[in-house]
């Protein structure tokens, strides 16, 4: 769990909106993730929303700068 907290703190100045959700006893595995997938998507589905919106108005330059990259060649 404290590489957890290291992550969450390195994220919080980028994302100061960003939960940590640890369960106790818990590890990486299914038994964890199964409990934690549900959190996550109730945080995560508005995010992507508010993610799409902002590329669909032209304003994510992150995805704007991916797209400027040079297509590779199809081998």
């Amino acid at each position: 769990m404290a590489g957890a907290e290291l992550f969450w703190r390195q994220l919080a100045p980028r994302q100061p909106d960003t939960p940590l959700i640890l369960t106790p006893g818990g590890g990486h595995d299914m038994i964890t993730w199964r409990a934690e997938v549900p959190l996550l998507l109730r945080w995560m589905t508005p995010q992507l929303a508010r993610a799409a919106r902002q590329e669909a108005a032209g304003g994510s330059r992150g995805l704007a700068l991916a797209a400027k990259r040079p297509a590779t060649k199809p081998a």
